[in-house]
């Protein structure tokens, strides 16, 4: 092994390129030494990707009382790898990792009737990964309306798995219940 000690290199001529190694080599920064950068920087980090958001632009009414019901978005506002269709996100080949997703749902009945318990779950491949809930909420007389609810997670996840989100709302009068609109869907991946 030799070393070269110099205060600066530049490229020869008028070439505007500087070549550290070659493919399959380890250029090594040893513990204590800081890269100082005041141009641009590329190819270093990440840029969060893959990231997704959808949101609801109309309810989802009529499902039963006391039940598990899958939330379905209808509009995405972003969806960088094209990895959420379908009402889930999966993830891309070779893009595991970890992960934060987050999601905010209004849930309620429109028939009238209180809601004694709501909650909303991220699923993991069909299965209940993640959940937070409000305890009694309502009576009997209440007015009929809506509840919001948000909820959001961190999980290591490998290529192919994905993430749902699913809501429970139980009702003082057993009455139908409905998810209103405006309500979201997004996450993204860790650096």
């Amino acid at each position: 092994m030799s070393q070269l000690n110099v205060d600066t290199i530049e490229p020869e001529g008028a070439s505007t390129t500087l070549t550290l190694g070659a493919s399959g080599d380890t250029v090594t920064i040893p513990s204590g030494a800081t890269i100082a950068n005041s141009g641009t920087a590329t190819g270093f980090g990440g840029d969060n990707t893959p990231r997704f958001e959808a949101t609801k632009t109309s309810a989802q009414n009529g499902f039963a009382d006391s039940t598990w019901v899958k939330v379905t978005f209808d509009s995405e506002t972003t969806d960088s790898d094209g990895a959420y269709a379908s009402d889930k996100f999966t993830v891309p080949s070779s893009e595991g990792g970890s992960y934060y997703f987050y999601s905010t749902v209004s849930a309620g009945t429109s028939t009238g009737g209180g809601i004694s318990n709501l909650m909303l779950s991220f699923y993991k491949n069909g299965s209940i990964h993640t959940s937070g809930g409000r305890g009694h909420m309502g009576s009997a007389d209440s007015i009929a309306g809506y509840a919001p609810i948000t909820i959001s997670t961190m999980m290591t996840l490998s290529a192919t798995d994905y993430v749902e989100v699913y809501v429970y709302c139980d009702t003082t009068d057993t009455n139908s219940t409905a998810v209103a609109n405006f309500c979201n869907f997004g996450g993204l991946k860790l650096l």
